[in-house]
């Protein structure tokens, strides 16, 4: 009984060996954290490639400012004068954004353009400027000092700068605590790829906002941080340190502690914001100590240093936040772009099929043939009730099916459809060629196709004009409501008729206008483009001059015509190419080409 009992321990030792032993030979999988910093040195997003030229001054943006993409995050009111800090004033040609939402709004730059980011002191554009440097725009710079820097009218410095004298600096030698070794931080995801993991983290950070703290908090409480100076041992040696400060720099991970707070301070806490977003998406407690020495020891820091000055008082631009109400509200409201412009034509052979499913309203007001009958009562399509550009919003609110919007060509129809998409109706619909395409009792088209050989239609494969930014417009208005505002936009629009202008006069005067091609850059290659036009498709806001009349071109003046109505509504003095490049090169084309009318039935009214 006793050697049977052995012999049942023996083989348990055994099998518990081998199962141990299996154990060690399995690979451990690597946590998120080495995941992503194995990802970041891989690809060369290494905290010392990261704030390689990362920061650009003043009057180098100021000397060569259209080099650059300049995007202003600035969005408190610290003048409390109910305007947004932007639209009060910013570098020329910046853009408004976010730090939330900068990756994002970053896509409307030109690739070739490195982007500069201004917020109010150049600390927070740290954090922005991280973001956009991990997520593909490597070149990003922060402007160096901030608004403040740029103009008095917007320094913050001046006021934030401080001799402390406290008893929590230790004075010149100073005396850094030796560096220790930590574990890594945990970071918390299901994620499984380096790339996954950054673009995850990125979000976090800019969700999390700025994060800073105040000289005196630190001095006061020095032991509730593990606080980081980054700088050269012999500027410890000639200024002091935070009592009980490591200094760790170049950056060690190793050397943090991820179970505390880490402040990282610098000269003037723009360094410190860049790391601190680095550690953040690294999955650090981290802050950035805001204003860096200059908010504590300013008074022994040399003038040629890292010390804050003065303001140089260059230009800067003022614009109306009533064009970012109007923006925002119909962004939040699915009237994008994008939203405006899906599914907003149909064909005359496809509405023939479902005519009794869609509400047909004709707009057709004018006399064309000189009988002395309104064209709408000489015929229309069947079951189509009369409208009129002006009142279409109003004559909609019949409607009891999608509705669709009949002109003559099918290019004033756009206007109105416009309107009708940013005013509830968001399936309303151009007829395509409008009633010229419905029957050839109606055409208008073969009459307006041509073949100009014009001098200042520059041949294949085109010569189209580089990109550049714009101030916005401006909207005349007192209206704080998105809603209330669209709805007065809207109304200015329609009161205003249909902006249309013939080709001809643009080819015989191309420097009167702001000319966008609305083309795709394969359309421009295989036939040219007229002399001096931009390509701005997408569209981009910041790319149309608002200073002068931007006209549209497209195929056939229809979608130039709804793109028109869209920009006059923003505040753009824009107008439309009256039946596109039809009435341009229309022997050269060989698609999107107006050929014959359906001769489809249509139902004449008395008047």
């Amino acid at each position: 009984m006793k050697k049977r009992w052995m012999l049942i321990v023996v083989m348990i030792t055994a099998i518990s060996a081998l199962f141990v032993f299996g154990c060690k030979d399995e690979t451990e999988l690597p946590t998120p954290f080495e995941l992503l910093n194995d990802y970041l040195t891989a690809s060369g997003m290494d905290l010392g490639t990261l704030l390689t030229d990362w920061i650009i001054a003043p009057d180098v943006l100021h000397d060569s400012r259209t080099d650059y993409y300049v995007m202003d995050i600035r969005t408190s009111d610290k003048d409390g004068n109910g305007i947004t800090d932007y639209y009060d004033g910013h570098v020329p040609g910046a853009v408004f954004s976010s730090l939330g939402s900068i990756v994002t709004d970053a896509q409307a730059a030109n690739p070739s353009d490195p982007i500069v980011v201004v917020c109010y002191t150049g600390q927070s554009a740290g954090h922005a400027v991280m973001a956009l440097r991990l997520s593909g725009f490597e070149n990003a710079m922060v402007l160096k000092w901030g608004m403040s820097g740029w103009h008095s009218d917007f320094d913050l410095w001046t006021g934030n700068t401080a001799q402390l004298d406290h008893a929590s600096w230790i004075a010149p030698p100073g005396e850094i605590v030796a560096a220790e070794t930590f574990n890594y931080p945990t970071i918390n995801t299901d994620l499984t790829s380096g790339a996954a993991i950054l673009a995850e983290r990125v979000n976090a950070m800019l969700a999390g906002n700025f994060q800073g703290i105040m000289p005196i908090d630190v001095l006061d409480n020095t032991t509730d941080y593990f606080i980081n100076n980054y700088w050269g041992e012999a500027d410890v040696t000639t200024y002091g340190n935070i009592n009980g400060a490591f200094r760790i720099k170049p950056l060690v991970l190793s050397n943090l502690d991820p179970s505390g707070t880490v402040v990282t301070y610098c000269w003037t806490g723009q360094t410190s914001s860049m790391i601190t977003a680095y550690l953040t998406i690294l999955g650090y407690e981290a802050k950035s100590l805001k204003f860096g020495s200059n908010g504590m020891i300013y008074d022994n820091l040399p003038a040629d240093g890292h010390k804050w000055s003065a303001s140089m008082d260059y230009d800067y631009d003022t614009s109306d936040p009533t064009l970012h109400i109007l923006t925002t509200y119909m962004n939040e409201n699915s009237m994008t772009i994008d939203d405006l412009f899906t599914g907003w034509i149909i064909g005359p052979d496809s509405l023939v099929q479902v005519l009794d499913d869609n509400y047909v309203m004709d707009i057709r007001t004018s006399d064309k043939d000189d009988n002395g009958t309104i064209d709408y009562y000489d015929g229309h399509v069947p079951g189509s009730v009369f409208s009129s550009l002006g009142t279409i919003v109003d004559d909609a609110v019949a409607a009891d099916k999608p509705i669709v919007v009949v002109c003559y060509t099918g290019q004033s129809a756009g206007h109105a459809v416009m309107a009708l998409r940013l005013s509830g109706y968001p399936d309303a619909r151009v007829l395509k060629w409008g009633m010229s395409g419905w029957h050839s009792d109606f055409d208008l088209w073969t009459g307006n196709c041509a073949q100009f050989d014009h001098a200042n239609w520059g041949p294949a494969p085109g010569d189209i004009a580089a990109n550049q930014n714009f101030n916005p417009p401006m909207i005349d208005s007192d209206t704080t409501d998105g809603a209330t505002l669209l709805a007065e936009r809207v109304s200015y629009m329609l009161e205003n008729g249909f902006q249309g202008v013939p080709g001809l006069d643009v080819l015989d005067a191309p420097t009167d206008y702001f000319i966008n091609n609305y083309w795709a850059e394969a359309d421009v290659i295989t036939y040219g483009n007229i002399q001096g036009a931009y390509r701005i498709k997408p569209l981009v806001l910041d790319n149309l001059n608002a200073s002068e009349t931007v006209v549209t071109y497209c195929w056939t003046g229809q979608t130039s015509s709804m793109m028109t109505a869209y920009l006059t509504i923003l505040g753009y003095n824009a107008t439309s190419l009256k039946f596109g490049v039809n009435g341009i090169i229309y022997d050269d084309l060989t698609g999107h080409k107006w050929v014959a009318s359906m001769d489809y039935d249509y139902d004449i009214s008395n008047p």
